[in-house]
Order: structure tokens, then C-alpha cells, then sequence
């Protein structure tokens, strides 16, 4: 009923705040983060996470402070047959 993973991503998106840490623009955004499903029904399972991820723009223009955060991450899921 309990299922562990991992999960990782990294991507380029565009940040439109404007920050004293970050300039607006193109960004690179990484993250990783450990969950569990827990099944309550062979097509529904609850979701938690935990989240860490870090924005930076690789020093392609200053200020490139990297920003940090970290995220809890709850739902239901379903599985399609």
C-alpha cells in the first residue's frame, strides 16, 4: 500500500519578478525531492513529497544570488487503467 520514490527535475523558465537576488528573465530551476503514494483503492492513492529547489541564471547577468526553497506537496492521485 506504501510507495516510495525519488524524483528530480531541471529546466529552463522565465522568471518575471523582479528581485534584489535575481534579475528578470530566462532562469535555470533544479530540484529534488523524496514522497510516498499511500493506496487507498486500486485506482486512488494519497500523495505527500518534500521539495527542494534552486533557481539560478548561471551567472549570465548579475545579481545571480541563487534562491532557495523548499516545498511540502499533498494530493490525491489516480491511476488510469
Amino acid at each position: 500500500r506504501i510507495y516510495p520514490y525519488f524524483i528530480g527535475s531541471t529546466g529552463l523558465h522565465f522568471f518575471s519578478a523582479t528581485l534584489a537576488k535575481q534579475r528578470r528573465g530566462f532562469i535555470f530551476s533544479n530540484s529534488v525531492g523524496v514522497g510516498t503514494y499511500y493506496r487507498i483503492s486500486k485506482r486512488f492513492a494519497l500523495n505527500g513529497q518534500f521539495r527542494i529547489r534552486h533557481m539560478s541564471n548561471l551567472n549570465t547577468r548579475m545579481p545571480n544570488d541563487g534562491i532557495n526553497t523548499q516545498h511540502f506537496h499533498f494530493g490525491v492521485s489516480w491511476f488510469v487503467p
